[in-house]
């Protein structure tokens, strides 16, 4: 099997945007292309892997002719490092990931969950794709209900620092919202589940990436082309 080489190509061979805008970069980056083992290698230079945890998701086939990560919805799932000085609540960044659901149903199923100050679940909820912030008090969200079962998706989330918040799915633009801008810690983060063992995510993920900045909308479309 192909060896991912670092962010540069995926492992179909052909060449994949990697924007690294001269005011930010990849601040982690989790291709989910290994075909075995309980590692989940960050190729970003934090070097943050992750370990799976309770299944063995990897060695799916993946977009195109790569590998990528499929989650059961029982047991599967995925703890990463926390996102430390990444996210601090003053500055801009992203996150980008594929994602290819099983089913779209009233159910909750986090795909991705940031434990940090905040509770930042990206999720699927009530039959569409959602991204909630919690700050203790207040129920923050950012949503669509386009999403398709059995279809690969891409979805970009940006935050800038006064918390102004947007969800991008395939290349356009969702929705749109002004709330609070998560502050980051090193607690453990969750793809496939939440933080708390529950609501797992029954499909496949590939390609998740953190920037520590904002990415435009000509390079959200890159990464979807």
């Amino acid at each position: 099997t192909a060896a991912h080489d670092g962010g540069s190509r995926l492992k179909r061979g052909s060449a994949r945007p990697n924007p690294s805008p001269a005011s930010g970069s990849v601040g982690r980056y989790y291709p989910l292309q290994e075909d075995s083992g309980d590692t989940s290698t960050d190729f970003s230079n934090d070097g943050a892997d992750g370990t799976v945890q309770y299944g063995t998701p990897a060695g799916a086939s993946g977009l195109f002719d790569t590998t990528c990560y499929a989650f059961d919805g029982s047991s599967d799932s995925v703890v990463f490092p926390g996102l430390g000085g990444l996210v601090d609540g003053t500055n801009d960044y992203s996150f980008s990931v594929w994602i290819r659901p099983d089913a779209i149903t009233s159910s909750v199923q986090d795909i991705i969950t940031f434990r940090e100050n905040y509770v930042v679940e990206f999720r699927i909820a009530d039959t569409e794709l959602r991204l909630q912030v919690f700050d203790g008090n207040t129920v923050d969200t950012v949503s669509w209900g386009g999403i398709t079962a059995g279809e690969w998706h891409h979805v970009v989330v940006r935050w800038d620092a006064d918390g102004n918040t947007e969800l991008f799915v395939d290349g356009s633009s969702r929705d749109a919202a002004s709330f609070v801008n998560p502050k980051s810690t090193d607690d453990a983060n969750t793809i496939g589940r939440n933080g708390g063992g529950s609501y797992y995510y029954g499909g496949k993920i590939a390609e998740f990436r953190v920037y520590d900045t904002l990415l435009s909308t000509s390079q959200i479309q890159s990464l979807y082309d």
